[in-house]
């Protein structure tokens, strides 16, 4: 029986969310080439590594987010408010609807200390994250206060995609995207 053909992005989207769901270092090669239908030599064909593997995850699932969340906030012909709704239903749907957490913030847990070359691209993606809201921001709180509270929300969002993984509940992103919308509503609720 022969072997069966993917993309190398199909590659990377799987050995992507086999890191995210089993950490990076429970994760072999013979794992994904499982998960593809593949012979171990069929991946080594693909890529060079596992490393490899990781370091092609976080580049495909960063420009996702910024092809797909973060461009709306963009958008300069909507307001700020609506670009933050937008962009803050876009992170929770996103986050919602994926098992195993957030697989940039799970490796920057696991391997940034061992592998350092994956922490480069790890900051990169959390960097625009917190680029992407600021420049909502800007306008209503000035450059460093919006700076700020767009780091906030990012360590409090990646704070609800881990307690939504641990306790299967999707409450802790719906209250926290509510919370970032809020940064453009009453300004009573930014606290």
């Amino acid at each position: 029986m022969g072997m069966k053909k993917i993309s190398k992005d199909e590659l990377i989207s799987t050995s992507g969310h086999l890191f995210r769901i089993n950490g990076y270092h429970n994760t072999s090669i013979s794992d994904i080439a499982a998960e593809c239908g593949l012979s171990k030599a069929s991946v080594y064909h693909y890529t060079p590594s596992k490393h490899a593997l990781a370091e092609a995850a976080i580049k495909q699932l960063h420009q996702y987010f910024k092809e797909n969340i973060s461009a709306v906030v963009y958008q300069e012909h909507l307001s700020e408010y609506d670009r933050l709704v937008k962009f803050s239903d876009a992170l929770e749907k996103f986050y919602t609807q994926r098992e195993g957490g957030c697989l940039i913030g799970n490796l920057a847990l696991e391997v940034t200390d061992i592998i350092p070359e994956l922490e480069k691209l790890i900051k990169n993606y959390f960097t625009d994250w917190i680029s992407a809201i600021a420049h909502l921001l800007k306008k209503k709180f000035g450059h460093d206060r919006a700076k700020q509270l767009a780091e906030d929300a990012v360590l409090q969002f990646q704070g609800a995609v881990m307690m939504r993984r641990l306790y299967k509940d999707v409450a802790p992103i719906t209250r926290q995207s509510r919370k970032l919308i809020a940064l453009l509503g009453d300004d009573s609720s930014v606290n």
